[in-house]
């Protein structure tokens, strides 16, 4: 784990959006391909889920996957026919297939240390299925799907995007991947799918099909066959979405897509027209209604890009179809047109303008604006707009002993019992209470009037537990009712409520409002004071009926905050304890606090698919404590089985003691605190992006070595160098780093020094193609080599005429690039071939495929040479354009290791009290054996009488003489390694057969220590090691080191 590196720009409020957490994980391993790999490789040893230490093979940790995972059941929802409009169809569905958080791929929507804009989704009242559109499978966050499933809503596991249509990414190896099938004739992946869903606790995949391959009949079968596996393992609610070209239902699409009642395919999103809903709604769903007998799965699609001219007024034609918002790759457009000067503003207006998209205008979907729909824009934000409320009904899952302390996910402070607890912003979905039903249903009180001079709102002005409260606001003379919660709670004699509230001003009423049986009954808060208070409410009077609505009756002039609101059926229950305090790592720090990444496991039942549910081992959520000034007091919360705590304060030279414990879901009950202490470490860099300083004459940057990228959409996953030949356009014998199949970042900065370990062989004169792999699209791959040495990638050799076509020489330090222009019209690889920009950018590997071949200058001295592979827009720059970062560009170097055609490698030992030998020829100082180059070679170690074998140290490359080891430009000569062994055979490995290769063997008395004194000046005049054949100090040095036992000469001595 890596530290958290801080941008200047962000300590000084200019920071990019939702930056918090995108050094606390590891998910770059975490793609498609390789999970199903893994879960059928588990499968094939007998089990329904991976190890996790399989896990960790491929570079997730045990940490990591629990903040992919959910451990919270999908609640079931409460009575349907029970709803606030009961001309709606009861069934009828919202789908938001859109992103969370501001980015692609990454850590974007996880629990981070940043208040910020954090995207906190807080309508799950009407949204059915959430569509995690910025994550691939099996990469959106466990904390989000643990607020939907709070809410009854399922949370897509990601998408999948094919675009070959217009020129993206095709299909085809992804057919290819799922087509496999086993020796009994079964697809191989159906079963780690579902089993890889069911272990993270996602609820289904998402396909953008724009691409020709999905009517392919293995691709048919293939989506069948998980809808059949779901249904044998209960997986209720799994499903998988499809988008396509088409905008309608009928025959043909139907056996392609959607299949039958009792033989899912998909559901389908019926593409839009120009962004609106489709006109063949409902010709499409009377189709699937009619002929298949089934319409559940079948979804209109609206493009939120701007909610203007979206035909809405179908809805209102077809009044059973589902609907689909879409909008937009990197941060839904309610995000997006959200606005804001200070975060405590922005995130404000981010929940209104969720109301207002969903509630209507007026925040009261009981006060729906009557205008027309398509006349609507987020320019006045949506306050003229009728809210999705006209046509979906709400939806709750309230049916039990309930808490909320109406926290959305998110603060500027984390807030225990009304006090704060940390030093700075925090975000995490699955903090995030279960959302009122109504946003907001605020009556006269008695009635069903419309009140419109009271206001509710979520705040982050204070809170009570968590970062969030509700605020109260405005005249409500008589009475108001605020009614919050839809609810199915059956209440008992032991039933009571709790409400913790507080007056900002005004000297209003508060009571406690419930509907049970039908009926309305208050129960007053006491007086309501400028402090933080609780009162306790006795609804025994209720026992045998169900309660139905939750809210509160306001009288007066009101400016309340209410930080908690609880019903619990006074029953007691023993939640399962924490098993294991695993991980409480420093993750982020600065002079006075730190943030820390926790981890921990649950001595509780775990299914055969590796669930293991917290309602199962009676837990409701779990407790993040720190002791301060002897007390015990939160940090934090979560339904995860792992968290981060953010700015938790600390100082220099101190320490703190974290805990966690289990919360019963009888509300009251905890289990035993685990403690871990963490010592305060040093404060994160603090990096400049701009700031070049430093970086000394050779390779210049344009940015700051360290700075981090800006996106997370496109990085580099490999480099490397082919043999190419020309004539066939054949390439062989790959060097490759890394050296793996994976399709990870291979850097968390925008440039990577690898110059210290990966060499690259070629020959002087011989022909080779750079190999950059890279995700994402649209952006061009370089190479460059400096041939002189003098520290700098130049463009001399390299010409383009007037039509950007380019020639460049063989001294030519620009190599190679895969698409370059001059005048933005005319495209061209270095090898002067024609590179169509409509076509081969949107397209995946188009850097792979397109990279020029070079000719390795024929003449050019053997040694090791800079090669810089760079990630970046149309610039030739070896340093970066100024959008390198802003693009997700990457700059890597590596070291090529030129030889002649028939160049040797010269092989020299110094030994004493022994000799080398390769075959009959002994070894000397003056390197006296030639062997081929990058091939191992094969020694024989021969001691003196009295002398065994203790160990061989190996130095190779070039100018062995040279003591600091890099050339006059900063470039690594040689590198040196010790071997610890008794075998008197030893095997150099191929990797240091380049220039020159010195061996020094160990060779020591093999009858223990002699005990010789050593003058200091014999001492000073020969090399000295340890006992582990590290050289420990060189002759001539003056250096003292500490009594004990040493090797001299070969001999054991003591000083």
């Amino acid at each position: 784990m890596k530290k958290k590196t801080l941008l200047l720009a962000a300590l000084l409020g200019l920071g990019v959006l939702n930056a918090g957490a995108k050094d606390f994980y590891e998910f770059d391993n975490v793609t498609a391909e390789t999970v199903l790999k893994l879960f059928l490789q588990a499968k094939e040893a007998g089990r329904n889920y991976p190890t996790l230490e399989e896990f960790q093979s491929i570079g997730v940790s045990a940490a990591d996957i629990e903040f992919i995972r959910s451990h919270v059941r999908r609640s079931e929802l409460v009575n349907p026919d029970d709803r606030l409009n009961p001309k709606l169809y009861k069934d009828r569905q919202v789908f938001m297939c859109t992103p969370m958080g501001n980015g692609s791929q990454g850590s974007h929507g996880y629990p981070g240390n940043t208040f910020g804009k954090t995207d906190v989704w807080t309508m799950w009242n009407y949204t059915a299925s959430f569509g995690s559109w910025n994550h691939g499978f099996f990469q959106a966050p466990g904390s989000w799907a643990d607020a939907a499933h709070k809410n009854g809503a399922r949370l897509m596991t990601g998408q999948m995007f094919f675009e070959e249509a217009f020129g993206g990414a095709s299909d085809a190896p992804w057919v290819n991947f799922i087509a496999q099938k086993d020796a009994s004739g079964n697809y191989k992946y159906v079963e780690p799918m579902i089993n890889a869903l069911m272990y993270f606790g996602h609820d289904g995949i998402v396909y953008n099909w724009e691409a020709s391959r999905y009517g392919n009949a293995d691709v048919v079968a293939f989506h069948k066959a998980l809808y059949k596996k779901a249904k044998e393992r209960n997986f209720a609610g799994y499903g998988s979405l499809i988008y396509t070209l088409s905008s309608s239902l009928g025959a043909t699409q139907a056996a392609a897509v959607y299949g039958t009642k009792d033989e899912p395919i998909h559901e389908v999103f019926l593409n839009y027209s120009g962004g609106s809903i489709t006109n063949s709604a409902e010709s499409s769903y009377n189709y699937a209604a009619n002929t298949i007998g089934d319409a559940s799965r079948l979804y209109a699609g609206v493009h939120i890009a701007r909610i203007n001219n979206r035909n809405w007024e179908e809805l209102d034609y077809v009044k059973n179809i589902n609907l689909i918002c879409w909008g937009e790759h990197t941060s839904n457009q309610l995000y997006s047109h959200t606005r804001g000067d200070k975060d405590s503003e922005w995130q404000a207006n981010y929940q209104k303008m969720q109301e207002h998209f969903f509630s209507g205008g007026n925040s009261n979907p009981a006060n729906l604006p009557t205008g027309e729909a398509d006349a609507a824009t987020y320019d006045n934000n949506l306050v003229t707009f009728p809210g999705l409320a006209k046509w979906m009904p709400e939806r709750s899952a309230v049916s039990r002993a309930f808490l909320t302390n109406f926290n959305v996910g998110n603060g500027e402070y984390y807030y225990d019992k009304g006090v704060k607890t940390t030093v700075g912003g925090w975000y995490n979905m699955s903090a995030q209470d279960v959302v009122p039903t109504y946003r907001w249903l605020i009556y006269n009180a008695g009635t069903t009037t419309v009140n419109k001079t009271l206001t509710a709102a979520f705040t982050h002005e204070d809170a009570y537990m968590g970062g969030s409260c509700l605020k109260l606001k405005g005249a409500a003379g008589s009475g108001a009712d605020v009614v919050l919660y839809k609810t199915g709670i059956s209440a008992t004699a032991k039933t009571k409520a709790k409400v913790v509230a507080k007056a900002l001003s005004g000297s209003a009423e508060l009571s406690l409002l419930v509907r049970a049986g039908n009926e309305w009954k208050t129960y007053a808060v006491n007086a309501v004071s400028t402090s933080w208070g609780e009162a306790e409410l006795d609804l025994s009077g209720l026992a045998g009926k169900k309660i139905e609505r939750i809210g509160f009756r306001v009288k007066g002039s009101a400016d309340l905050l209410v930080g908690k609101l609880e019903v619990n059926d006074g029953e007691t229950v023993q939640p399962a304890k924490i098993k294991e305090f695993v991980l409480a790592e420093s993750v982020s720090e600065t002079e006075s606090d730190v943030t820390l990444k926790l981890y921990w496991t649950v001595d509780g039942k775990v299914d055969e698919y590796g669930r293991s549910f917290n309602d199962d081992n009676k837990i409701d959520h779990f407790e993040i404590l720190m002791k301060q000034n002897g007390k015990e007091v939160e940090v934090g919360r979560t339904s995860q089985w792992a968290t981060i705590v953010s700015h938790l304060p600390l100082s220099a030279g101190q320490s703190l003691e974290v805990g966690v414990r289990s919360v019963s879901t009888d509300l009251k009950t905890a289990s035993d605190i685990l403690w871990r202490t963490v010592k305060k470490g040093k404060p994160d860099e603090i990096i400049d992006p701009n700031d070049t300083t430093g970086q000394g004459p050779h390779y210049i940057l344009n940015y700051n070595k360290k700075a981090p990228h800006e996106r997370e959409d496109r990085y580099v996953m490999h480099v490397g160098l082919y043999e190419h030949n020309p004539a066939t356009s054949q390439d062989q014998n790959l060097q490759q780093f890394p050296d793996n199949d994976l399709t990870a970042r291979i850097t968390k900065q925008f440039y990577l020094d690898k110059t210290d370990e990966i060499v690259f062989n070629a020959t002087a004169g011989a022909v080779y193609r750079p190999y950059l792999s890279y995700h994402g699209l649209w952006m061009s791959g370089y190479a460059f080599i400096d041939w002189n040495n003098d520290g700098k990638f130049s463009t001399d050799g390299l010409t383009f005429d007037t039509w950007s076509k380019p020639t460049r020489t063989d001294m030519c330090e620009v190599v190679s690039f895969s698409a370059h222009s001059t005048n933005e019209y005319s495209w061209y690889n270095s090898n002067a071939k024609s590179f169509d920009k409509g076509t081969q950018f949107p397209k995946d590997d188009n850097i792979k495929n397109w990279m020029g071949y070079f000719k390795v200058p024929e003449n050019l001295k053997p040694g090791l040479y800079r090669m810089r592979f760079k990630l970046d827009w149309n610039n030739l720059d070896a340093g970066g354009s100024d959008e390198i970062r802003k693009d997700g560009g990457d700059i890597v170097d590596v070291l090529v290791n030129v030889q002649a055609p028939d160049g040797k490698v010269k092989v020299g030992a110094k030994a004493q009290n022994g000799k080398v030998e390769v075959g009959a020829q002994q070894l000397t100082e003056s390197m006296n054996y030639s062997a081929e180059a990058n091939k191992e070679l094969k020694v024989m170690m021969t001691p003196a009488t009295d002398y065994s074998v203790g160990g061989i140290a190996i130095k190779y490359g070039y100018n062995l003489e040279n003591e600091k080891g890099v050339d006059a430009v900063g470039n690594r000569q040689w590198w040196s390694e010790v071997i610890k062994t008794t075998d008197t055979e030893y095997t150099i490995p191929a990797k240091a057969m380049m220039g020159n290769v010195l061996l020094t063997p160990a060779f020591v008395l093999a009858n223990g220590i002699n005990a010789v004194q050593v003058t200091e000046a014999e001492a000073q005049a020969n090399d000295i090691y340890n006992l582990n054949g590290q050289l420990v100090r060189r002759a001539g040095s003056k250096r003292q080191l500490p009594h004990g036992v040493y090797v001299m000469k070969g001999r054991k001595v003591v000083f």
